[in-house]
């Protein structure tokens, strides 16, 4: 079934010189494709797999798009960015049972024309778009002033290699600069799309500067985060790495409590009784004498996280009339006269004497026989919440 794309072109415009061809379509979740550069990423989807394998055997290329959306598990072509890369195939490895390492090298940057497909995959329509300001002054000013920003960024952040960084400035083509810097450096998903979608080279050139700079600005902070770090460690300190790294981060963005000072805050708020709150804040002086690495240290940050969140002093009002719990009982169950009327007793045992000590009744028997669903009913007939907590046993 063909369905017909329209889309939003703005200064876009296609190239009429080219002619449309069709490829089989992949969406990858959290992973930009550009031309000129290597994608490496995990195929799970059986739609996707097959439409890997298919391409493998029929030595075709595909056409690589980003998932917009990541939270939707079936995406259409709505969820997907209309502009993507085509492809060559280099390797798929099967990693897994259920997983793909699909190994890939952009090859150009096309826009979805039209679906042509929808199962058992995505067979798309795509068409090369005009590439736009290429050769012109500004280009050329924009294109050296992104160099120079290019390796004042590599100078500060020392994950990008010499020989990477060689290659980078010999490129004398400004979309592939552009493409392998994006690819690189460019950190956020958002602001790569931007690039990619962009096809005006004077606009991609002011996009890829002003992303370069946010990324040295973020660079330059890690770097001074991390040698404040170094500075005040010593041979003993070095099991508190982790914590001291929060603390210098928290510290550079003006944020004075950290995770202790929320605990205890929560501890001065909760409306529990006296010896839960005293209990709480006993544990909190223990857990921050620990070392994260402690086994102890969960064990306690998950016994106050569930204390806080328990509904201290939160009640419901019982319903104590008798007719309405043997209708309840009746509507849910049929059958079970005994357990019926021995509720029933509970009940009116409850409403005579307003309070019982340690309220639990107990149900025996295999599964199946309705022990949870009789609970059920006589939470309804009291109108208090059920909850169903296991035990252990």
């Amino acid at each position: 079934m063909e369905k017909i794309i329209t889309m939003k072109t703005q200064n876009t415009t296609l190239n009429k010189n080219k002619i449309s061809l069709q490829y089989k379509m992949i969406a990858l979740k959290g992973v930009v494709a550009f031309p000129d550069m290597p994608i490496t990423c995990d195929i799970g989807k059986e739609n996707s797999k097959r439409a890997v394998r298919e391409a493998l055997e029929q030595n075709e290329q595909i056409f690589l798009t980003t998932q917009k959306n990541v939270s939707v598990m079936s995406p259409t072509i709505n969820d997907l960015n209309l502009v993507g890369t085509i492809c060559e195939i280099r390797q798929a490895v099967k990693s897994s049972a259920d997983v793909i390492k699909l190994l890939a090298h952009g090859y150009k940057r096309a826009i979805i024309k039209r679906v042509v497909e929808e199962t058992p995959y995505f067979v798309v329509e795509v068409e090369e778009a005009q590439i736009l300001n290429y050769d012109t002054i500004v280009a050329k000013a924009l294109f050296n002033n992104a160099k120079d920003h290019f390796i004042e960024y590599a100078s500060i952040d020392n994950k990008i290699s010499s020989d990477v960084l060689a290659f980078i400035n010999s490129i004398e083509d400004v979309n592939m600069f552009i493409d392998s810097v994006a690819a690189l450096v460019i950190k956020h998903e958002k602001n790569q799309l931007e690039i990619l979608d962009e096809f005006d080279t004077e606009i991609r050139l002011e996009k890829l500067i002003h992303f370069l700079l946010e990324e040295i600005e973020v660079a330059k902070i890690n770097k001074k985060i991390n040698a404040n770090i170094r500075s005040n460690m010593d041979k003993a300190q070095k099991d508190y790495y982790l914590r001291e790294q929060m603390k210098a981060i928290s510290a550079e963005l003006g944020e004075d409590e950290d995770e202790y000072s929320v605990l205890e805050d929560k501890i001065s708020k909760l409306e529990a009784p006296k010896e839960v709150i005293e209990k709480a804040q006993k544990e909190l002086v223990r857990v921050k004498k620990m070392p994260v690495a402690a086994p102890e240290n969960a064990i306690i940050r998950n016994y106050l996280d569930v204390l806080l969140e328990l509904p201290w002093n939160k009640k419901t009002k019982d319903n104590k009339n008798l007719i309405r719990a043997r209708q309840i009982l009746d509507e849910d169950h049929a059958g079970l006269k005994d357990v019926k009327e021995r509720i029933i007793e509970h009940l009116a045992v409850m409403q005579l004497t307003d309070k019982i000590a340690g309220q639990i009744l107990c149900f025996v028997g295999p599964p199946g026989v309705g022990k949870t669903s009789v609970a059920k009913s006589i939470a309804r007939a009291l109108d208090r919440n059920f909850v169903k907590m296991a035990v252990g046993g």
